[in-house]
């Protein structure tokens, strides 16, 4: 499907005069376009005949694919600010790094399934998790916006740390990670993921990111464990009241 035809469909969801993007409800196109910026650019990307569409069905009926480009690329960009890994910890974390001993070079974390209703774990989620945030580099602008953040929550931040990553490492984050491959069964109360910072001056990173890896890999963990477990219900049944049940 074409991206035009994706946002055509999009909008026959709602009725002809309505617009449902990024959780605002638009009730004109021109509304709608008044809301769109692309690298401070406005009225620019658009021509007259896309400001003066009566319907939305009309106005991206006009829209050049390289328009609707702009407007993808404008997504994209808000998208990427979401992903400050700076914030993406518990506020609790934020004052770690003043609590190590002194001499501190390394911290080693590790994740697993402490047990409960089920006595394997299908291990899922921790791949998705490293390339949308762990890729991204740190930026300078990443620091900035997080120790506004920190501020406002009455809370340390770690300027010194993540100014080291940025102009030491060019923003990468000095970690090392190893888990089992995804998608193996394992008992509970077994490793499934390890975490260690591989650079000395950042020891205090890798606790700080275990939270964010913890919770990014317990949701899909626990989808793919309850529908294991149901799986083996269904298997057990079919096996003895089927003739065929392979």
């Amino acid at each position: 499907m074409s991206t035009e035809n994706v946002i055509t469909h999009a909008f026959t969801q709602f009725p002809p005069n309505q617009f449902l993007d990024n959780g605002v409800l638009y009730s004109s196109p021109r509304q709608y376009l008044e809301a769109q910026t692309v690298d401070g650019r406005r009225e620019g990307i658009f021509p007259k005949e896309v400001w003066e569409a009566k319907s939305f069905a009309e106005m991206f009926a006009i829209m050049t694919r390289n328009q609707v480009s702009a407007l993808r690329k404008k997504y994209i960009k808000q998208a990427k600010g979401r992903l400050n890994i700076i914030l993406n910890g518990d506020s609790y974390k934020a004052s770690h790094f003043l609590q190590y001993p002194p001499g501190t070079t390394e911290v080693y974390s590790y994740i697993e399934s402490r047990g409960g209703l089920y006595d394997v774990a299908v291990f899922s989620g921790l791949q998705m998790f490293i390339k949308e945030y762990l890729t991204v580099r740190v930026t300078q602008e990443m620091i900035e916006e997080a120790a506004d953040v920190y501020e406002r929550h009455g809370v340390p931040f770690n300027r010194a740390g993540w100014q080291y990553i940025v102009d030491k490492l060019d923003g990468k984050l000095p970690i090392s990670i190893r888990s089992a491959p995804e998608g193996s069964v394992i008992e509970v109360k077994n490793v499934l993921v390890t975490i260690v910072n591989t650079d000395p001056n950042c020891f205090w990173l890798t606790s700080f990111l275990e939270t964010a890896i913890l919770r990014a890999i317990w949701f899909p963990t626990t989808v793919a464990s309850k529908s294991f477990a149901a799986k083996r219900v269904i298997k057990r049944f079919l096996d003895l009241t089927s003739d065929i049940p392979e």
